[in-house]
């Protein structure tokens, strides 16, 4: 791409941005954090929540918000925030609602709350869900589900830098060499983990942190623990990274589980 490309790239995005009304999207009470997201869609030019939702409602989520409240039973909703499959909006009483268009995360939340009805209660490991409601006029889903306390960036970081090695599936290498009995291998490859966290590579899009040896182990038994609890539930691992991980009653969970398990 030329200069002018570039410049034509530039002026095309700032245009779009700028046609964006984000002070009539209903009882949202965070509108700037709508806009700061969705800016970020635009200038990157990459699929996420914000414009994947917006793609699919156009310009009616403040009528979205009012069903949502009157469905649901809520009296205000705030924007709190996207990933790449959706945005999730605060309903007080500790709750959340998300709207979301993926298949995958949908088939995997009804996996889930079948198998809630199965253990007559939450399921280990997992964001307690409550309801999913499909609103054909618009292709978009809703799901309420209880709020888990956010990681820090570096807990995220590090919970992520372990998921891409592979370590949310307990037949792979990463667990194989982890637990190997020669000290030399095992050492090896923490310092690979460690070496990855402090010079990350460009496709991660994550920022880099030191960490020691016994602070890193610490945190990869913390991440086992969670993947062997979902597991023994027949929970699906395969999206396991720090982005679905939050903390409740300072214990790791998961949520936005994504597809059921293969049978």
């Amino acid at each position: 791409m030329n200069l002018q490309e570039q410049l034509n790239r530039i002026q095309e995005m700032m245009t779009k941005i700028a046609n964006e009304d984000f002070t009539d999207y209903g009882d949202l009470s965070n509108p700037d954090k709508l806009k700061s997201d969705f800016d970020k869609y635009i200038t990157t030019n990459e699929p996420r929540g914000v414009g994947k939702i917006h793609k699919s409602i156009g310009n009616n989520l403040g009528e979205i918000i009012e069903i949502l409240k009157q469905d649901f039973g809520f009296k205000s909703i705030k924007y709190v925030g996207e990933g790449y499959y959706g945005i999730a909006f605060d309903v007080g009483k500790n709750k959340i609602i998300k709207l979301t268009n993926n298949k995958d995360e949908i088939d995997g939340i009804e996996y889930v709350l079948e198998k809630q009805k199965e253990l007559g209660g939450s399921v280990p490991g997992v964001v307690h869900y409550y309801n999913l409601k499909y609103y054909p006029t618009s292709n978009v889903y809703a799901i309420l589900m209880d709020k888990v306390k956010p990681l820090s960036k570096k807990e995220e970081t590090i919970y992520t830098v372990i998921y891409y090695e592979m370590a949310n599936y307990s037949d792979s290498d990463f667990w194989d060499k982890y637990d190997d009995t020669n000290e030399d291998i095992r050492k090896e490859f923490i310092e690979f983990i460690i070496d990855r966290l402090e010079s990350p590579r460009p496709e991660d899009e994550l920022p880099s942190f030191k960490i020691d040896e016994y602070d890193l182990v610490n945190y990869i038994d913390t991440y086992r623990e969670l993947l062997t609890t979902l597991e023994s539930n027949n929970v699906p691992t395969e999206d396991l990274h720090g982005g679905n991980i939050g903390r409740k009653d300072n214990k790791l969970i998961h949520f936005d589980v994504m597809s059921p398990p293969k049978k």
